[in-house]
């Protein structure tokens, strides 16, 4: 009777060498994982300019009583345009054929 199937053969590989890769394999899914996910929030989430960051140890560019004020151009005069109604584009009145 040959029992070929319950002696190991010379060129497998032991137990510890498979459970050795296995472990390895797992680490590179995981990595894999993350990355794929992050790409996923970068891609699908949501943008950066829509975010409000309110960090609470940073402070402003300026402090409230050292902001400058805006400027207020020195030549210009207001002037007052009028105000128009844009029509729709069609004629209101019949039409010939």
């Amino acid at each position: 009777m040959n029992s070929t199937a319950s002696a190991p053969s010379s060129n497998a590989p032991s137990y510890s060498a498979l459970a050795d890769e296995n472990a390895l394999l797992r680490e590179q899914v995981q990595i894999l994982q993350r990355q794929l996910d992050w790409f996923k929030k970068q891609l699908f989430g949501p943008k950066s300019e829509k975010q409000v960051f309110d960090l609470p140890g940073q402070n402003s560019l300026f402090q409230p009583d050292e902001a400058p004020l805006p400027e207020q151009p020195a030549g210009e005069e207001k002037r007052t345009i009028k105000a128009y109604q844009r029509g729709t584009g069609k004629s209101s009145g019949t039409t010939t054929a």
